[in-house]
């Protein structure tokens, strides 16, 4: 995280950042002097969400985000080919041999 990104204040101790916001790519989370902030990396603005936590940062805090999708997921279409074209028409052809065969 750049220093610059969060405006300095001679009484901030620590930083952290400890998520990134899953539906807002501008939203990360921060962990300033033991309050939970909001921050907006574009706009640069932070507000506090909720009280003082309780956080070890002696404690190398590694995350990833995990996001479920949106329900329901839209699944493409594969592309239509000449063979499966093709595949359709050698299989009304053995019908049709199948049905000749039959009547004779």
């Amino acid at each position: 995280m750049e220093e610059d990104m969060v405006p300095k204040r001679e009484d901030v101790i620590a930083t952290e950042c400890i998520a990134l916001d899953p539906n807002n790519e501008e939203i990360i989370y921060l962990v300033i002097d033991r309050e939970i902030v909001m921050f907006n990396i574009r706009t640069r603005i932070q507000s506090k969400l909720g009280r003082k936590i309780t956080i070890d940062y002696g404690l190398n805090c590694e995350f990833f985000q995990v996001v479920v999708p949106w329900w329901p997921t839209p699944v493409p279409r594969l592309p239509q080919h000449a063979h499966a074209q093709s595949a359709t028409k050698n299989q009304s052809q053995w019908i049709e041999t199948i049905r000749n065969t039959k009547e004779n």
